[in-house]
């Protein structure tokens, strides 16, 4: 069986001492995976995972869905393509991605406020314009 990282992350975050009320950051999710296997390895905390899912599965159930929130915050899925075509719906946007994209909008917002309207065409003038002849 092929090993999937993210499982073995999610793994590690749920078998580590780290709990949902530190608040864990970013930088702390990838250092106690990072000791977590280097310390026990990703069998020992499959293994860990099996074990508290049979002794308490409530509370496991609540503590694997916030592992595996962590874990897609830390580490969000990146498609090759995301940087050739960023608008794929399958990728993540990055901080930085939104924050490029609100400016546009936010850039795009002023503009159409600072242009007048344009004026009003007459029938004849649309019909010129398209090349119809009245």
């Amino acid at each position: 069986m092929a090993l999937d990282v993210n499982v073995a992350r999610i793994e590690a975050v749920f078998a580590s001492a780290l709990q949902a009320s530190d608040k864990p950051t970013g930088q702390q999710i990838h250092l106690t995976i990072t000791n977590m296997a280097r310390a026990y390895g990703s069998r020992w905390c499959t293994a860990r995972v099996a074990q508290e899912f049979g002794d308490h599965p409530d509370t496991a159930a609540r503590r694997m869905a916030w592992a595996r929130y962590m874990v897609a915050v830390t580490f969000p899925p990146r498609h090759r393509h995301a940087k050739r075509y960023p608008w794929c719906r399958r990728c993540w946007y990055t901080p930085e991605r939104v924050a490029e994209i609100r400016e546009q909008v936010r850039q795009a917002k002023a503009a159409a406020r600072d242009e007048p309207p344009a004026p009003a065409l007459t029938v004849a003038e649309v019909l010129a314009a398209i090349g119809v002849r009245s």
